[in-house]
């Protein structure tokens, strides 16, 4: 089980800093991570496809429809933090070159909407915030702690060469992640070619 006290004296002790007894603590080191710590968590999660973050919702049309290109709008889970699949929908081959139509996509993220061309009830795929610390993939512990060391080095050091420390640490612990499977690898896109031309042509 760990806590948020816990990693963020995994960041302090990356640093050799003095280490907290609660966020709260009347300390540059508690101050510092306090201001930070739930930006980074929400930076950090967005920016890969944790599998303890990825959540399923079901959404139902909102009551007010988009002004324009799309028929229906659906509220947002208050969690969400990034898009990875929509009904039956996944990043695709990327045709855009070769629309004869207006230039648009499927869907559409806007405001706290998802606006769709569907009455739904939609399924939604999505990463969404875990605030529960308890809940944490070891491996996003050990990065987010270095995150958070790197973030926070040069005020609670003023060393850049600490901070370049942490730096390499993040970047080792996400390839360690990697090789784990606690980070999902995305769908790859395939690139467009004389192939697919010439089928759309045929």
């Amino acid at each position: 089980m760990t806590s948020k006290v816990a990693i963020v004296n995994r960041a302090l002790t990356k640093l050799g800093a003095e280490r907290i007894v609660a966020l709260t603590d009347n300390t540059k080191e508690a101050r510092e991570m306090s201001a930070t710590f739930d930006i980074v968590r929400d930076s950090e999660l967005r920016a890969n496809r944790w599998s303890f973050s990825i959540k399923r919702a079901l959404l139902a049309a909102d009551i007010t429809a988009p002004l324009f290109e799309y028929s229906h709008r659906f509220q947002l889970p208050s969690d969400y933090l990034r898009g990875l699949m929509v009904g039956d929908l996944w990043p695709g081959v990327d045709l855009s070159d070769y629309r004869t139509g207006p230039a648009g996509q499927d869907w559409a993220i806007e405001s706290g909407f998802l606006l769709f061309n569907s009455a739904g009830p939609l399924r939604l795929r999505y990463i969404g915030r875990v605030e529960d610390t308890t809940l944490w993939d070891s491996s996003f512990v050990e990065a987010f702690a270095c995150k958070l060391a790197v973030e926070t080095c040069e005020a609670i050091t003023q060393s850049s060469e600490k901070r370049q420390l942490a730096q390499n640490e993040y970047s080792t612990a996400l390839q360690i992640a990697r090789r784990a499977g606690a980070i999902e690898l995305p769908p790859q896109q395939i690139a467009d070619d004389t192939w697919v031309v010439g089928r759309l042509r045929a």
